[in-house]
């Protein structure tokens, strides 16, 4: 072996260059960008909780992001999910899921809405499912499949399967709602009315 052929295999050894470093080379891009489809299929898969209502799909959709920091203002359309972390004031249309992490104003159409620790000022018509923690609320109506709150809901409810108040929560206004489970120290100021599941 000669002192190249040494030197390329101690840079090799050492560093991973040298000896069929080419070779390497594209087998590293290929392993990286396999990581990389993986990672972003991950962050893709957004899956809400099971619910008292019916089986919810696990969606694997396009996300929109807007980061801290990032502010706009109009209408976001959205075939995929959609996450705000910045300031939004608007109406939000998306196929998938929206997850808000800091006040929004404006309406919200989606499949399900997650709302942690911020507040949105605003109707929601969602199809599946509604859920906010303890320290978010809404100032709105709110149209949905089904709802989990922990937090504070301003407006009239349409809940077409289950309404699930938990500890603290709070509903000022009207409520319609298939069934509905209600945890000790929740309030509800308004009119009742639970349709049954076998009414459509």
């Amino acid at each position: 072996m000669s002192k190249k052929d040494n030197f390329n295999q101690a840079m090799f050894d050492m560093f991973g260059v040298g000896k069929d470093s080419a070779q390497d080379s594209v087998q590293g891009s290929a392993s990286t960008a396999a990581a990389l489809d993986t990672e972003m299929l991950d962050r893709n898969v957004v899956q809400f909780p099971p619910s008292d209502g019916p089986d919810l799909k696990v969606l694997s959709l396009p996300v929109t992001y807007l980061a801290p920091g990032t502010r706009v203002e109009g209408i976001l359309r959205s075939e995929g999910s959609v996450e705000i972390d910045g300031e939004f004031k608007g109406d939000i249309m998306a196929e998938g899921n929206v997850t808000l992490r800091t006040d929004v104003t404006g309406n919200i159409t989606a499949r399900n809405l997650k709302i942690e620790g911020c507040s949105l000022t605003g109707d929601a018509r969602i199809s599946d499912l509604v859920q906010l923690n303890s320290e978010s609320s809404i100032n709105g109506n709110v149209t949905a499949g089904t709802l989990s709150s922990g937090g504070t809901i301003i407006g009239d409810l349409d809940i077409q399967h289950n309404m699930s108040l938990e500890q603290g929560a709070k509903v000022v206004g009207n409520v319609s709602t298939g069934t509905m489970s209600i945890t000790r120290g929740a309030i509800i100021r308004g009119s009742v009315e639970t349709r049954g599941e076998d009414i459509e």
